[in-house]
């Protein structure tokens, strides 16, 4: 094995982090609706604050359940410090490429330009970080308001 580590010990390593991304029907739905209903509230308050949006609605969907939902999941169990690391670190390619290609727009001298234009991508990443971490407590708030018979079924699965 090139890398060194001993044998099986990647196996256990890619099984532990698919085992990161499982969640039951209910936690899905749940988290899927928290987060596009914070997709949606962001979006309208980018407008709104004249910051930033996505160019077309569908946008909305795709990112917050294609890759913010997966990263929530990803992180879910970690401390909040480690959490906001991994995310400001997998929002930079999101936010840089979208900006990039155009289907993120920024408004011209928006809030977030303070330091120069060059600052805004960075501070986007820094305060988007937030989202996952906050939505997943939001998400387990929202299940915990179950009746417990609910949650006791959904356990014993």
């Amino acid at each position: 094995m090139a890398s060194g580590a001993p044998a099986g010990m990647n196996e256990g390593m890619q099984t532990s982090l698919w085992h990161r991304f499982r969640a039951s029907r209910s936690e899905l739905l749940v988290l899927a609706l928290v987060f596009l209903a914070i997709g949606t509230g962001m979006n309208a308050f980018g407008k709104w604050a004249r910051i930033a949006h996505f160019r077309h609605n569908w946008q909305i969907a795709t990112c917050y359940l294609g890759y913010v939902l997966p990263m929530a999941l990803l992180i879910r169990g970690l401390s909040f410090p480690i959490q906001y690391c991994v995310c400001v670190t997998l929002f930079v390619p999101l936010e840089v490429g979208g900006y990039a290609l155009g289907s993120s727009v920024a408004f011209d001298d928006n809030a977030f330009e303070f330091f120069g234009i060059r600052s805004f991508t960075a501070v986007m990443c820094a305060g988007v970080a937030l989202i996952p971490p906050i939505g997943l407590r939001v998400g387990q708030w929202i299940r915990e308001l179950r009746p417990e018979g609910t949650r006791r079924a959904e356990a014993s699965r």
